[in-house]
């Protein structure tokens, strides 16, 4: 069997949905992300993004996006689509600086890091 076969085969069974109907969505979507907007044509493939509680095929995502969204609705964090909504909201406007009346900046990557144990060595102790 040629890995086109199995290819349609896989999206027939787990999507409902030939490979040209894939290479439609595709074209639909310009060969981006639905999420973020990069590109996704070309290798690695895109992720076919499906709801795993009913089945529905959602549309094509790249790697990042398709992660991110199956971490989202990970039964454990019980996410709801308003989530992704006060998540975008929290973003745009953020609840400490308005506490505050300032925006704290801090260290501008992971903490922990060796990049940030060469940055905090530099700061002067934070005194209120």
């Amino acid at each position: 069997m040629s890995k086109q076969t199995q290819r349609d085969r896989f999206l027939r069974t787990a999507f409902g949905i030939t490979a040209a109907e894939w290479e439609i969505i595709l074209l639909y979507q310009d060969r981006k992300c639905s999420i973020c907007g990069k590109s996704i044509a070309g290798k690695p493939r895109p992720h076919t993004d499906h709801d795993h509680d009913n089945g529905n095929l959602r549309g094509l995502l790249c790697s990042q996006c398709n992660r991110a969204l199956g971490k989202a609705q990970d039964k454990r964090w019980a996410w709801a689509p308003e989530c992704f909504l006060k998540a975008y909201y929290y973003l745009l406007n953020h609840p400490a600086a308005a506490a505050l009346g300032r925006q704290p900046v801090g260290f501008p990557g992971r903490i922990g890091t060796a990049r940030y144990r060469k940055w905090a060595k530099k700061k002067t102790p934070y005194i209120s």
